[in-house]
């Protein structure tokens, strides 16, 4: 689509921390070495160009890849998260997703943030 940020998330409280990713698609992961699909978490504040084709990013969360002849699937757990707290607590207000390569092909992706609030 040319398009290079497929979603923009608001993080509902001050001090949250990135526990789970999942990154999903539908399409085959073809044959070969390297990444299919590399998709990165990145982490805006408020106030930084939201109205910007591309935001200025505060940093990246995680960078989730299916690699060639992989599965559909790849996951992050809590302790694999690089950067997990977000929040306005340390200026991750919104979270965006971008695709980072996409040498496979692949049509659609899902991926899903699971967050929790920290004291």
């Amino acid at each position: 689509t040319g398009i290079r940020y497929k979603g923009l998330f608001s993080v509902p409280l001050n001090d949250m921390d990135v526990t789970n990713i999942e990154l999903r698609s539908h399409d085959v992961s073809p044959a070969g070495s390297g990444d299919s699909l590399s998709v990165a978490l990145k982490a805006i504040r408020r106030g930084s160009g939201l109205e910007a084709a591309s935001p200025a990013i505060q940093f990246t969360v995680e960078t989730a890849a299916i690699p060639l002849g992989g599965e559909y699937h790849f996951s992050v757990n809590e302790a694999g998260v690089d950067n997990p707290e977000v929040g306005s607590g340390n200026s991750a207000q919104f979270l965006v997703v971008d695709v980072v390569s996409n040498a496979g092909n692949h049509t659609n992706f899902t991926m899903l943030v699971t967050m929790e609030a920290r004291p």
